[in-house]
Protein backbone atom coordinates (compact mmCIF):
# COMPACT_ATOMS: atom_id res chain seq x y z
CA UNK A 1 0.00 0.00 0.00
CA UNK A 2 3.16 2.55 0.70
CA UNK A 3 4.44 1.96 -2.55
CA UNK A 4 0.91 2.15 -4.07
CA UNK A 5 0.94 5.99 -2.38
CA UNK A 6 4.63 6.62 -3.81
CA UNK A 7 4.17 5.10 -7.17
CA UNK A 8 1.74 7.97 -9.30
CA UNK A 9 1.48 11.58 -8.91
CA UNK A 10 3.53 13.45 -6.18
CA UNK A 11 2.81 16.54 -4.56
CA UNK A 12 5.24 18.65 -6.03
CA UNK A 13 4.89 22.83 -6.59
CA UNK A 14 4.79 21.75 -10.21
CA UNK A 15 1.99 20.09 -10.06
CA UNK A 16 0.14 22.47 -7.27
CA UNK A 17 1.17 25.32 -9.63
CA UNK A 18 -1.01 22.88 -12.80
CA UNK A 19 -3.82 22.68 -10.41
CA UNK A 20 -4.55 26.19 -9.41
CA UNK A 21 -3.99 27.64 -12.87
CA UNK A 22 -6.10 25.46 -14.27
CA UNK A 23 -8.81 26.43 -11.08
CA UNK A 24 -8.45 29.60 -11.99
CA UNK A 25 -9.06 29.60 -15.27
CA UNK A 26 -11.87 27.86 -15.05
CA UNK A 27 -13.40 30.54 -13.15
CA UNK A 28 -12.30 33.17 -14.75
CA UNK A 29 -13.17 31.91 -18.10
CA UNK A 30 -17.15 31.45 -16.68
CA UNK A 31 -17.26 34.63 -14.85
CA UNK A 32 -16.19 36.21 -18.11
CA UNK A 33 -18.98 34.43 -19.86
CA UNK A 34 -21.81 34.64 -17.72
CA UNK A 35 -20.62 37.61 -15.11
CA UNK A 36 -21.41 37.54 -11.84
CA UNK A 37 -24.38 35.20 -10.89
CA UNK A 38 -27.14 35.87 -8.05
CA UNK A 39 -29.37 32.88 -6.34
CA UNK A 40 -32.64 34.41 -4.48
CA UNK A 41 -31.18 34.59 -1.23
CA UNK A 42 -28.15 36.70 -3.13
CA UNK A 43 -30.84 39.79 -2.17
CA UNK A 44 -31.34 39.32 1.71
CA UNK A 45 -27.72 39.03 1.63
CA UNK A 46 -26.55 41.89 0.17
CA UNK A 47 -29.57 43.72 1.52
CA UNK A 48 -27.98 42.96 4.95
CA UNK A 49 -24.54 44.45 3.47
CA UNK A 50 -25.71 47.91 2.57
CA UNK A 51 -28.11 48.02 6.18
CA UNK A 52 -24.67 47.38 8.26
CA UNK A 53 -22.75 49.67 6.28
CA UNK A 54 -25.29 52.39 6.34
CA UNK A 55 -26.65 51.59 10.47
CA UNK A 56 -23.41 50.25 12.25
CA UNK A 57 -25.72 47.53 13.28
CA UNK A 58 -26.99 43.66 11.61
CA UNK A 59 -30.59 44.84 11.15
CA UNK A 60 -33.34 44.42 8.38
CA UNK A 61 -36.57 46.12 7.33
CA UNK A 62 -39.19 43.84 9.00
CA UNK A 63 -41.51 42.12 6.28
CA UNK A 64 -44.54 42.50 8.76
CA UNK A 65 -43.82 45.63 10.54
CA UNK A 66 -41.84 47.71 7.77
CA UNK A 67 -39.62 48.72 10.90
CA UNK A 68 -35.86 48.45 11.08
CA UNK A 69 -35.17 45.68 13.64
CA UNK A 70 -32.24 44.03 14.33
CA UNK A 71 -32.13 40.30 12.35
CA UNK A 72 -30.40 36.95 13.46
CA UNK A 73 -32.05 34.96 10.25
CA UNK A 74 -28.36 34.17 8.92
CA UNK A 75 -24.79 34.61 10.18
CA UNK A 76 -23.31 38.01 10.40
CA UNK A 77 -19.87 37.30 8.54
CA UNK A 78 -20.69 37.02 5.33
CA UNK A 79 -22.64 40.27 5.95
CA UNK A 80 -19.89 42.11 7.56
CA UNK A 81 -17.29 40.69 4.57
CA UNK A 82 -19.89 42.32 2.00
CA UNK A 83 -20.29 45.41 3.51
CA UNK A 84 -16.49 45.81 3.82
CA UNK A 85 -16.16 45.80 -0.10
CA UNK A 86 -19.11 48.57 -0.42
CA UNK A 87 -17.34 50.21 1.57
CA UNK A 88 -14.37 50.24 -0.39
CA UNK A 89 -16.28 49.59 -4.16
CA UNK A 90 -19.17 51.65 -3.83
CA UNK A 91 -22.23 49.79 -3.82
CA UNK A 92 -22.55 47.86 -6.48
CA UNK A 93 -20.19 44.82 -5.32
CA UNK A 94 -21.31 42.17 -7.52
CA UNK A 95 -18.09 41.55 -9.58
CA UNK A 96 -15.82 42.43 -6.36
CA UNK A 97 -17.65 39.52 -4.43
CA UNK A 98 -17.44 37.76 -7.79
CA UNK A 99 -13.64 37.67 -7.76
CA UNK A 100 -12.76 37.34 -3.95
CA UNK A 101 -15.37 34.19 -4.48
CA UNK A 102 -12.85 32.99 -7.12
CA UNK A 103 -10.20 33.56 -4.67
CA UNK A 104 -11.50 31.54 -2.07
CA UNK A 105 -13.00 28.47 -4.15
CA UNK A 106 -9.39 28.66 -5.87
CA UNK A 107 -7.31 28.72 -2.38
CA UNK A 108 -9.80 26.11 -0.71
CA UNK A 109 -7.96 23.47 -3.13
CA UNK A 110 -4.44 23.22 -2.18
CA UNK A 111 -5.84 23.50 1.80
CA UNK A 112 -8.15 20.39 0.76
CA UNK A 113 -5.04 18.98 -0.77
CA UNK A 114 -3.03 19.19 2.41
CA UNK A 115 -5.57 17.41 4.40
CA UNK A 116 -6.06 14.68 1.82
CA UNK A 117 -2.18 13.95 1.69
CA UNK A 118 -3.00 13.69 5.27
CA UNK A 119 -5.94 11.44 4.74
CA UNK A 120 -5.09 9.42 1.75
CA UNK A 121 -1.47 10.28 0.34
CA UNK A 122 0.23 12.14 -2.01
CA UNK A 123 -1.52 10.08 -5.47
CA UNK A 124 -5.30 11.22 -3.82
CA UNK A 125 -4.12 14.75 -2.48
CA UNK A 126 -3.06 15.24 -6.36
CA UNK A 127 -5.69 13.37 -8.22
CA UNK A 128 -8.55 14.99 -6.02
CA UNK A 129 -6.54 18.88 -7.05
CA UNK A 130 -7.25 18.33 -10.41
CA UNK A 131 -10.71 17.11 -9.60
CA UNK A 132 -11.52 20.13 -7.88
CA UNK A 133 -9.82 21.95 -10.35
CA UNK A 134 -12.75 21.36 -13.19
CA UNK A 135 -15.57 20.40 -10.79
CA UNK A 136 -19.02 22.01 -11.89
CA UNK A 137 -19.95 21.79 -8.22
CA UNK A 138 -17.05 24.17 -7.27
CA UNK A 139 -16.69 26.35 -10.66
CA UNK A 140 -20.31 27.24 -10.56
CA UNK A 141 -20.41 28.24 -6.64
CA UNK A 142 -17.30 30.40 -7.41
CA UNK A 143 -19.40 32.99 -9.83
CA UNK A 144 -22.21 32.94 -7.43
CA UNK A 145 -22.99 35.75 -4.84
CA UNK A 146 -23.30 33.78 -1.81
CA UNK A 147 -21.57 32.54 1.13
CA UNK A 148 -20.69 28.84 -0.20
CA UNK A 149 -16.64 28.98 -1.66
CA UNK A 150 -16.32 31.63 0.99
CA UNK A 151 -17.55 29.06 3.87
CA UNK A 152 -15.82 26.26 1.91
CA UNK A 153 -12.42 27.57 2.47
CA UNK A 154 -12.48 28.45 5.67
CA UNK A 155 -14.23 24.70 6.08
CA UNK A 156 -10.69 23.73 4.91
CA UNK A 157 -8.80 25.60 7.39
CA UNK A 158 -10.91 24.09 10.18
CA UNK A 159 -9.64 20.73 8.57
CA UNK A 160 -6.51 21.68 8.64
CA UNK A 161 -6.67 23.12 12.24
CA UNK A 162 -8.12 19.63 13.43
CA UNK A 163 -5.71 17.18 11.68
CA UNK A 164 -2.72 19.40 13.39
CA UNK A 165 -4.74 19.21 17.08
CA UNK A 166 -4.84 15.61 16.88
CA UNK A 167 -1.51 15.25 15.94
CA UNK A 168 0.40 17.44 17.63
CA UNK A 169 -2.07 17.55 20.89
CA UNK A 170 -1.15 20.99 22.26
CA UNK A 171 -3.73 23.10 24.05
CA UNK A 172 -2.88 26.01 22.16
CA UNK A 173 -3.79 23.66 18.71
CA UNK A 174 -7.06 22.30 20.24
CA UNK A 175 -7.83 25.53 21.06
CA UNK A 176 -7.43 27.42 17.74
CA UNK A 177 -9.69 24.13 15.84
CA UNK A 178 -12.56 25.10 18.24
CA UNK A 179 -11.89 28.77 16.98
CA UNK A 180 -11.68 27.98 13.39
CA UNK A 181 -14.84 25.49 13.60
CA UNK A 182 -16.82 29.04 15.41
CA UNK A 183 -15.26 31.47 12.59
CA UNK A 184 -17.28 28.82 10.28
CA UNK A 185 -20.28 28.68 11.96
CA UNK A 186 -20.64 32.74 11.45
CA UNK A 187 -20.57 32.44 8.09
CA UNK A 188 -22.71 29.76 8.11
CA UNK A 189 -25.22 28.06 10.93
CA UNK A 190 -24.37 24.39 9.63
CA UNK A 191 -21.89 23.74 11.91
CA UNK A 192 -23.17 25.15 14.97
CA UNK A 193 -23.98 21.92 16.65
CA UNK A 194 -20.48 20.14 15.38
CA UNK A 195 -19.18 20.65 19.48
CA UNK A 196 -20.29 16.93 19.14
CA UNK A 197 -17.72 15.86 16.80
CA UNK A 198 -14.45 16.48 18.45
CA UNK A 199 -15.55 14.74 21.57
CA UNK A 200 -16.31 11.64 19.43
CA UNK A 201 -12.74 11.75 18.35
CA UNK A 202 -10.91 12.47 21.34
CA UNK A 203 -12.70 9.78 23.90
CA UNK A 204 -12.06 7.06 21.03
CA UNK A 205 -9.90 4.56 20.85
CA UNK A 206 -7.84 5.90 18.24
CA UNK A 207 -6.88 8.82 20.08
CA UNK A 208 -4.45 7.79 22.77
CA UNK A 209 -4.45 9.70 25.82
CA UNK A 210 -5.23 10.08 29.54
CA UNK A 211 -8.78 10.90 30.31
CA UNK A 212 -7.82 14.27 31.89
CA UNK A 213 -5.74 15.00 28.86
CA UNK A 214 -8.80 14.10 26.32
CA UNK A 215 -11.47 16.17 28.95
CA UNK A 216 -8.72 19.21 28.57
CA UNK A 217 -8.35 19.18 25.20
CA UNK A 218 -12.50 19.20 24.45
CA UNK A 219 -13.08 21.99 26.71
CA UNK A 220 -10.18 23.74 24.70
CA UNK A 221 -12.03 22.84 21.45
CA UNK A 222 -15.74 24.35 23.01
CA UNK A 223 -13.83 27.38 24.36
CA UNK A 224 -12.26 28.44 20.84
CA UNK A 225 -15.55 28.10 19.32
CA UNK A 226 -17.20 29.78 21.96
CA UNK A 227 -14.32 32.61 21.09
CA UNK A 228 -17.18 33.23 17.70
CA UNK A 229 -19.94 31.95 18.97
CA UNK A 230 -20.98 33.77 22.26
CA UNK A 231 -20.61 37.22 21.60
CA UNK A 232 -23.66 36.36 19.07
CA UNK A 233 -25.40 34.51 21.05
CA UNK A 234 -25.63 37.42 23.86
CA UNK A 235 -26.74 39.77 21.20
CA UNK A 236 -29.40 38.13 19.62
CA UNK A 237 -30.19 37.39 23.65
CA UNK A 238 -30.29 41.15 24.43
CA UNK A 239 -31.90 42.42 21.26
CA UNK A 240 -34.07 40.04 20.60
CA UNK A 241 -34.83 37.71 23.92
CA UNK A 242 -33.91 35.19 21.60
CA UNK A 243 -30.99 32.33 22.70
CA UNK A 244 -29.26 31.06 19.45
CA UNK A 245 -27.44 31.57 16.91
CA UNK A 246 -30.56 32.28 13.98
CA UNK A 247 -34.25 32.07 13.34
CA UNK A 248 -33.95 30.07 10.37
CA UNK A 249 -34.34 27.15 11.95
CA UNK A 250 -37.99 27.06 12.54
CA UNK A 251 -38.26 26.96 8.68
CA UNK A 252 -35.42 24.34 8.17
CA UNK A 253 -37.55 21.52 10.39
CA UNK A 254 -40.06 22.13 8.22
CA UNK A 255 -38.64 22.31 4.51
CA UNK A 256 -39.28 18.82 3.43
CA UNK A 257 -42.06 17.92 5.82
CA UNK A 258 -44.59 20.52 5.69
CA UNK A 259 -47.08 17.92 3.81
CA UNK A 260 -47.23 15.63 6.78
CA UNK A 261 -48.52 18.85 8.98
CA UNK A 262 -52.27 18.37 9.44
CA UNK A 263 -55.25 20.99 10.09
CA UNK A 264 -55.37 21.44 14.56
CA UNK A 265 -58.19 19.16 16.15
CA UNK A 266 -60.59 20.68 18.87
CA UNK A 267 -58.35 19.55 21.80
CA UNK A 268 -55.24 21.06 20.31
CA UNK A 269 -56.82 24.49 19.52
CA UNK A 270 -58.11 23.95 23.09
CA UNK A 271 -54.74 23.31 24.92
CA UNK A 272 -52.85 25.94 22.78
CA UNK A 273 -54.97 28.24 20.74
CA UNK A 274 -51.76 30.55 19.10
CA UNK A 275 -49.93 27.51 18.06
CA UNK A 276 -53.48 25.76 16.49
CA UNK A 277 -53.59 28.78 14.37
CA UNK A 278 -50.25 28.36 13.17
CA UNK A 279 -50.32 24.73 12.60
CA UNK A 280 -53.70 25.69 10.58
CA UNK A 281 -52.11 28.02 8.17
CA UNK A 282 -49.02 25.79 7.68
CA UNK A 283 -51.02 23.55 7.16
CA UNK A 284 -52.67 25.45 4.24
CA UNK A 285 -49.04 25.34 2.43
CA UNK A 286 -46.39 23.50 0.57
CA UNK A 287 -43.86 26.23 1.24
CA UNK A 288 -42.29 26.54 4.72
CA UNK A 289 -41.11 30.38 3.67
CA UNK A 290 -44.56 31.03 2.54
CA UNK A 291 -45.97 29.61 5.76
CA UNK A 292 -43.78 31.68 7.83
CA UNK A 293 -44.36 34.92 6.05
CA UNK A 294 -48.21 34.14 6.44
CA UNK A 295 -48.66 33.51 9.72
CA UNK A 296 -46.21 35.96 11.06
CA UNK A 297 -48.79 38.82 8.74
CA UNK A 298 -51.71 37.12 9.91
CA UNK A 299 -50.96 36.16 13.47
CA UNK A 300 -48.31 39.71 14.47
CA UNK A 301 -45.74 37.14 15.22
CA UNK A 302 -42.18 38.42 15.54
CA UNK A 303 -39.14 36.33 13.78
CA UNK A 304 -38.27 34.52 16.96
CA UNK A 305 -42.00 34.04 18.00
CA UNK A 306 -42.49 32.47 14.21
CA UNK A 307 -39.26 30.05 14.44
CA UNK A 308 -39.83 29.04 17.63
CA UNK A 309 -43.74 27.81 16.38
CA UNK A 310 -42.54 26.16 13.45
CA UNK A 311 -39.64 24.27 15.45
CA UNK A 312 -42.59 22.68 17.45
CA UNK A 313 -44.50 21.77 14.49
CA UNK A 314 -41.90 20.08 12.94
CA UNK A 315 -40.71 18.44 16.10
CA UNK A 316 -44.39 17.20 15.93
CA UNK A 317 -44.41 15.72 12.58
CA UNK A 318 -41.26 14.27 12.91
CA UNK A 319 -42.31 12.08 16.32
CA UNK A 320 -46.58 11.85 14.56
CA UNK A 321 -44.31 10.03 11.79
CA UNK A 322 -42.10 7.95 12.67
CA UNK A 323 -41.13 5.87 10.03
CA UNK A 324 -42.19 7.92 7.06
CA UNK A 325 -39.99 11.44 8.12
CA UNK A 326 -36.56 9.39 8.14
CA UNK A 327 -37.31 8.02 4.74
CA UNK A 328 -37.73 11.38 3.81
CA UNK A 329 -34.66 12.49 5.26
CA UNK A 330 -32.69 9.51 3.78
CA UNK A 331 -33.71 10.50 0.58
CA UNK A 332 -32.49 14.14 1.10
CA UNK A 333 -29.43 12.71 2.26
CA UNK A 334 -28.78 10.75 -1.21
CA UNK A 335 -29.70 13.71 -3.26
CA UNK A 336 -27.17 16.06 -1.42
CA UNK A 337 -24.70 14.03 -2.12
CA UNK A 338 -25.57 12.93 -5.58
CA UNK A 339 -27.31 16.19 -6.84
CA UNK A 340 -26.53 17.42 -10.52
CA UNK A 341 -27.78 20.79 -9.63
CA UNK A 342 -24.35 22.90 -10.76
CA UNK A 343 -24.44 20.82 -14.03
CA UNK A 344 -27.95 21.78 -14.69
CA UNK A 345 -27.29 25.28 -13.83
CA UNK A 346 -24.59 25.79 -15.71
CA UNK A 347 -26.20 24.07 -18.92
CA UNK A 348 -29.28 26.37 -18.09
CA UNK A 349 -27.31 29.85 -17.64
CA UNK A 350 -24.62 28.97 -20.42
CA UNK A 351 -27.39 28.44 -22.85
CA UNK A 352 -29.11 31.85 -22.09
CA UNK A 353 -32.31 29.37 -20.05
CA UNK A 354 -33.34 28.74 -16.79
CA UNK A 355 -33.53 25.41 -14.90
CA UNK A 356 -36.77 25.55 -15.43
CA UNK A 357 -36.20 24.08 -19.07
CA UNK A 358 -35.60 20.64 -17.41
CA UNK A 359 -38.27 18.62 -16.45
CA UNK A 360 -38.49 15.96 -13.75
CA UNK A 361 -36.99 12.61 -14.62
CA UNK A 362 -39.81 10.77 -14.09
CA UNK A 363 -41.41 13.22 -16.48
CA UNK A 364 -38.32 13.26 -18.98
CA UNK A 365 -38.46 9.50 -19.22
CA UNK A 366 -41.99 9.23 -20.36
CA UNK A 367 -41.46 12.21 -22.96
CA UNK A 368 -38.00 11.25 -23.74
CA UNK A 369 -36.36 14.07 -23.60
CA UNK A 370 -32.90 12.59 -24.01
CA UNK A 371 -31.90 16.27 -23.27
CA UNK A 372 -32.96 16.49 -19.75
CA UNK A 373 -31.68 12.57 -19.06
CA UNK A 374 -28.31 13.45 -20.34
CA UNK A 375 -27.75 17.07 -18.16
CA UNK A 376 -29.52 15.69 -15.08
CA UNK A 377 -29.61 12.02 -14.70
CA UNK A 378 -25.99 11.33 -16.48
CA UNK A 379 -23.97 13.20 -13.96
CA UNK A 380 -26.26 12.05 -11.04
CA UNK A 381 -25.27 8.64 -11.88
CA UNK A 382 -21.50 9.33 -12.58
CA UNK A 383 -21.81 11.02 -8.76
CA UNK A 384 -23.60 8.11 -7.50
CA UNK A 385 -20.43 5.81 -8.47
CA UNK A 386 -17.97 8.14 -7.21
CA UNK A 387 -19.81 9.33 -3.91
CA UNK A 388 -21.40 5.99 -3.29
CA UNK A 389 -19.61 3.29 -4.61
CA UNK A 390 -15.77 4.51 -5.20
CA UNK A 391 -15.16 6.82 -2.04
CA UNK A 392 -16.66 4.13 0.44
CA UNK A 393 -14.33 1.31 -1.31
CA UNK A 394 -11.16 3.95 -1.29
CA UNK A 395 -12.00 4.48 2.79
CA UNK A 396 -12.02 0.93 3.40
CA UNK A 397 -8.91 0.42 1.51
CA UNK A 398 -7.17 3.31 3.04
CA UNK A 399 -8.20 1.97 6.90
CA UNK A 400 -7.25 -1.48 6.38
CA UNK A 401 -3.36 0.32 5.77
CA UNK A 402 -3.35 3.11 7.56
CA UNK A 403 -1.27 3.94 10.64
CA UNK A 404 -2.48 5.33 13.70
CA UNK A 405 -2.52 9.15 13.05
CA UNK A 406 -3.94 8.56 9.10
CA UNK A 407 -6.80 7.02 10.72
CA UNK A 408 -7.59 9.63 12.98
CA UNK A 409 -7.66 11.99 9.71
CA UNK A 410 -9.94 9.62 7.95
CA UNK A 411 -12.07 9.61 10.96
CA UNK A 412 -12.23 13.34 11.14
CA UNK A 413 -13.22 13.50 7.37
CA UNK A 414 -15.81 10.98 7.98
CA UNK A 415 -17.49 12.51 10.99
CA UNK A 416 -17.43 15.71 9.18
CA UNK A 417 -18.87 13.74 5.98
CA UNK A 418 -21.99 12.28 8.37
CA UNK A 419 -22.47 15.32 10.69
CA UNK A 420 -23.08 17.81 7.29
CA UNK A 421 -25.03 15.22 5.44
CA UNK A 422 -27.04 14.12 8.25
CA UNK A 423 -27.60 17.57 9.60
CA UNK A 424 -28.88 19.41 6.20
CA UNK A 425 -31.08 16.08 4.99
CA UNK A 426 -33.78 17.64 6.57
CA UNK A 427 -33.87 20.18 4.18
CA UNK A 428 -34.15 18.98 0.39
CA UNK A 429 -30.93 19.73 -0.26
CA UNK A 430 -28.78 19.71 -3.30
CA UNK A 431 -24.72 19.97 -4.11
CA UNK A 432 -24.17 23.29 -2.55
CA UNK A 433 -24.30 21.51 0.88
CA UNK A 434 -21.28 19.24 0.16
CA UNK A 435 -19.31 21.20 -1.65
CA UNK A 436 -16.87 21.55 1.88
CA UNK A 437 -16.77 17.65 1.60
CA UNK A 438 -16.35 17.31 -2.36
CA UNK A 439 -12.20 17.43 -2.20
CA UNK A 440 -12.61 14.29 0.48
CA UNK A 441 -14.78 12.43 -1.52
CA UNK A 442 -13.23 12.92 -4.52
CA UNK A 443 -10.12 12.17 -2.76
CA UNK A 444 -11.68 8.75 -1.40
CA UNK A 445 -12.70 7.62 -4.74
CA UNK A 446 -9.01 8.23 -6.13
CA UNK A 447 -7.38 5.91 -3.86
CA UNK A 448 -9.63 3.53 -5.16
CA UNK A 449 -9.49 4.07 -8.66
CA UNK A 450 -5.55 4.73 -8.71
CA UNK A 451 -5.38 1.53 -6.93
CA UNK A 452 -7.12 -0.57 -9.30
CA UNK A 453 -4.34 1.33 -11.54
CA UNK A 454 -2.17 0.34 -9.70
CA UNK A 455 -3.06 -3.67 -9.42
CA UNK A 456 -3.41 -3.57 -13.01
CA UNK A 457 0.69 -2.37 -13.34
CA UNK A 458 1.61 -4.69 -10.78
CA UNK A 459 3.40 -8.59 -12.02
CA UNK A 460 0.95 -11.06 -11.66
CA UNK A 461 2.61 -12.61 -8.21
CA UNK A 462 2.45 -9.10 -6.37
CA UNK A 463 -1.72 -8.75 -6.94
Amino acid sequence: MDNFFATDRKLTAKNLAAILLLAAAARFALLLALGPQAELDTGPYLDGARLLLETGSFSEVDAVTGQLTPFAYRMPLFHAFAAGLMQVFGADIAWPLALANILFSVAAIPLAMVVLYAAAGPAAAVAAGYLMAIAPNSVFNSVLLLTDSMFAFFSAVSFIAGLQALKNRSGARFFLWGAAIGLCVMIRPILQYYFIVPPLLLFSPLFRAEWRARARYCALVLLGMAVFMAPWVARNSLQLGFVGLETNQGVNTLVSTIHLVRPSTPEQALADPRLAAVRDIVARHTGALEAEAEARAALKLTPVEASAYLKRLGVEVILQNPLRVPRLYLRNAVNIVTSPSAFMELAARLSGKTTAVFPHISVALQNRDWRTLAVNLGPRLLLALLFLVCAPLGVRLLWRNADADRKLAIALLLATTVYTVGLTSMVAGYDRYRLPLEPFLLGFAAVWLLSLRARGRAPAGEK
